[in-house]
């Protein structure tokens, strides 16, 4: 055929047949168009115009040849030369149109039916002319238009616009299968124009649902806690986007709660018994934070210890003040963890939108403050106040200022050791003193240790200063001793210092260095220290026992409370909060634990004296030894040092002064 499609140069006898001419001359050259004796010979223009733009082997329907109402599908490939076009029509069948259902193809049709790929023509009325063995086994019987192929039915319309712009068009999309809906990799092609604008589709799908699923696993897999299951910080984050968007196009005015919670003392429990302990706790908080919050709001956790909850469509007073009760009454009964019995308290920051926050970031901002508040205050929940905001802001500030400069006090020796001393109940005479650490900042004077321990010890710097503390101290001591005063000195020891394996070298280390005897040593230790493995913490004080340290619990009755501590470690003095002088609910308790530590053989500290109605009472209760503000405060080394001298080498008691 020529370039122009009008002259056919040479045909084969099947190509005289097909085309329905008397092959007169087969050497010359034919008036193609002329000889086709049809009345519309544009369309074959049109046909073979197209096939030289698609210029690749097509499946496609020739017009009419004859003048019956007859359509003629075709396989045909078009090789396009400089001056002229080479036509192989594979094979051809003249159908009706009502039985025009598949195309017939010889070594082609073998292969288009055992295939896995669906494969669809529609004509330009988007009726469905042939479709494959795979279409027929997947797809409904249902499925007769380009329409009814596609879940989605706005997706029809939207792939024929693009498909007669683009000509080609490759999308993921959900198709109607014989199993339900499934994702499929969807090519589309307009091939051939056949009358006036009206273009036929050819559809070509491969399953791609195992591809979906694992997308959406990977998707579900980063949005989700690993550890408890929850939703995580990305989910929520997603979430809140989705709520604050949603809630600025309604045309009414819509707020949802936020709880921003925490657990107090979450650190020591994971330090005290392990990380797998810790990790065992948070599950145990999940599940009960699930449970607690049912349908009502949505859970998620955002690391260590901090978890949120948003109640979409709550935002009243009453209503949040309910679901921090419930979440607290939930927390309430105690967990067993690593064969321990643990109370679970947390701190709830509660925040409304929009009322509290215009933003995400504002609202997480106050949900947190007032979740800092709740802990400050123990009241288990709080909610925000506008009030909270430059407090927050110039809190946060400031620890990390303090953090900064916690580094400096340790590298230019800012941070010093002050002494208490301990009094005997026998006879007022000073019996010990306590080394307490400070920290008098140049700038901000003296710093609380409250304050500034917390920050050491969540930056992991305590161990470094504890350390430093031991020999210190130790080293007073002999120059106390050196110098007449023979007393033992009592030494906290923190968390992180008893967990990390060397503490008993550390404690050996410092005994050689400062020459101090081991017994003027009193090692403190706080109960949630005797938390986690129990063989490591049976060795770990027994050899410090059998070194001659003598050993104490510290803020007795604070914590846990677990009167078998005291029976199953080599405990030499049991000392007692404070909280139990100052309340007189506790009070009641103190007899108790007195006559307890006589008992098991303890020496009985009280924390706190701060009067003589106090001491006097103590006194006459049977306790060992008293120390507070009523015979002094904790003085700096040299107040301390004339202190000492005074009631030693004077009149060797104790004058009581409310110093």
């Amino acid at each position: 055929m020529d370039q122009n499609f009008t002259t056919l140069l040479w045909a084969n006898d099947a190509g005289w047949r097909f085309w329905g001419i008397d092959n007169h001359d087969a050497a010359n050259p034919r008036d193609f168009m002329s000889e086709l004796n049809l009345r519309k010979k544009s369309e074959w223009r049109g046909f073979f115009k197209a096939l030289d733009d698609l210029n690749e082997p097509t499946v496609t329907r020739c017009p009419n040849r004859t003048s019956q109402p007859a359509e003629v599908v075709t396989t045909v490939r078009v090789e396009s030369q400089i001056d002229t076009h080479q036509i192989e029509v594979v094979t051809f069948r003249v159908l009706s149109e009502e039985s025009f259902t598949k195309i017939e193809t010889s070594i082609e049709a073998t292969s288009l039916n055992n295939t896995d790929t669906l494969i669809l023509l529609f004509d330009g009325k988007n009726n469905l002319t042939y479709r494959n063995a795979a279409t027929i086994r997947d797809l409904p019987e249902s499925t007769v238009t380009f329409q009814d192929l596609f879940n989605d039915p706005s997706a029809s319309e939207l792939l024929l616009k693009s498909i007669r712009k683009k000509g080609e068009v490759q999308v993921e999309q959900e198709l109607n299968t014989r199993h339900g809906s499934c994702w499929h990799t969807v090519s589309l092609k307009k091939i051939v124009a056949s009358t006036g604008n009206e273009f036929s589709v050819l559809v070509t799908a491969n399953n791609s649902s195992r591809w979906h699923v694992a997308e959406q696993r990977a998707k579900d897999l980063a949005q989700k806690d690993s550890l408890t299951s929850l939703p995580n910080r990305a989910a929520m984050s997603a979430f809140l986007r989705e709520l604050t968007h949603r809630k600025s196009s309604e045309s009414y005015k819509a707020e949802f709660g936020l709880f921003f919670l925490d657990l107090d003392r979450f650190k020591i429990i994971n330090d005290s018994l392990g990380h797998a302990a810790g990790d065992e706790l948070l599950i145990e908080v999940a599940n009960r934070l699930r449970h607690s919050v049912g349908e009502m709001g949505n859970v998620y956790r955002l690391g260590g210890d901090e978890f949120v909850v948003i109640f979409d469509g709550l935002a009243g007073y009453d209503e949040l003040t309910e679901q921090a009760e419930n979440i607290l009454n939930g927390m309430d009964k105690p967990a067993y963890i690593a064969d321990q019995k643990l109370r679970i308290r947390p701190s709830i920051g509660i925040c409304t939108y929009p009322a509290d926050g215009k933003s995400i970031t504002e609202v997480l901002e106050h949900a947190d403050a007032a979740m800092y508040l709740a802990k400050a205050e123990r009241s288990g929940y709080c909610f925000f106040d506008a009030q909270m905001t430059k407090s927050h802001s110039d809190s946060s500030k400031n620890r990390l200022s303090l953090e900064n400069d916690l580094i400096t006090a340790m590298e230019e020796n800012q941070l010093e050791i002050y002494y208490q001393p301990k009094i005997s109940c026998q006879d007022l005479s000073v019996s010990g003193v306590e080394a307490l650490l400070r920290w008098n900042h140049p700038e901000r004077g003296m710093i609380s240790p409250e304050e500034f321990i917390r920050i050491a010890e969540e930056t992991n710097h305590i161990s470094a200063i504890g350390r430093w503390v031991l020999e210190a101290a130790m080293t007073q001591q002999r120059k106390w001793h050196d110098a007449g005063l023979t007393l033992p000195i009592a030494i906290n020891i923190s968390a992180q210092q008893f967990h990390n394996g060397d503490l008993v070298e550390h404690v050996s280390g410092a005994l050689k260095a400062s020459g101090c005897e081991p017994d003027m040593v009193e090692l403190e230790i706080t109960e949630s220290m005797l938390l986690g493995d129990t063989d490591q913490i049976q060795a770990t004080l027994q050899q410090l026992s059998s070194m001659g340290i003598m050993l104490a619990l510290d803020d007795f009755g604070t914590g846990f409370s677990n009167l078998a501590y005291l029976q199953k470690y080599p405990l030499d003095v049991l000392k007692i909060d404070r909280i139990f002088l100052a309340d007189q609910k506790r009070s009641m308790l103190m007899g108790t634990i007195l006559n307890m530590g006589k008992v098991l053989g303890l020496t009985v500290v009280a924390e706190g004296v701060e009067n003589s109605v106090q001491a006097d009472w103590l006194i006459s209760r049977g306790c060992d030894q008293l120390q507070g503000f009523y015979f002094s405060k904790p003085l700096p080394v040299e107040e301390i040092t004339l202190y000492l001298m005074d009631k030693c080498f004077n009149d060797n008691s104790a004058t009581r002064s409310a110093a």
